[in-house]
């Protein structure tokens, strides 16, 4: 399906943040943080971590991201709001996820690591809808 390229900063900014808020919601299952005394202070302490992250790596991603799709023809497939580069990267992501999900590693440290890297990804996906384009 070939659409107009003016609609894929919304494509990746709602997988962006559709993937976020799942990886934030499993990483607060996980984690818990109501169950335990000061996790308040903890949730807003890793706010600004979350926010160093996304604005280090992930709105570099972002940019390079919407650059490419303004280099598109008018009309393209649904499926290149992002490059080649990007898929790889989003597929080793989902890799690190499994890997990571079947180590050893205690769900409350894994649940804080969804939970910041969904948060990233949150803090993101709206770069997308506001680029523009």
């Amino acid at each position: 399906m070939r659409v107009p390229k003016r609609y894929l900063p919304f494509v990746a900014g709602g997988l962006w943040l559709a993937v976020g808020l799942g990886l934030a919601v499993r990483g607060l299952l996980w984690w818990r943080p109501w169950h335990s005394p000061g996790a308040e202070l903890a949730l807003v302490a890793l706010l600004p971590v979350a926010f160093l992250f996304a604005s280090r790596v992930l709105f570099r991603v972002a940019r390079r991201n919407l650059a490419y799709i303004a280099t598109l023809p008018e009309r393209v497939t649904f499926w290149a709001f992002q490059p080649r580069r990007s898929w790889l990267l989003m597929g080793g992501m989902i890799l690190l996820g499994i890997t990571l999900r079947r180590s050893p590693l205690p769900r409350d440290l894994l649940g804080v690591l969804y939970f910041l890297m969904g948060t990233a990804l949150i803090l993101t996906g709206p770069r997308f809808w506001l680029s523009g384009l």
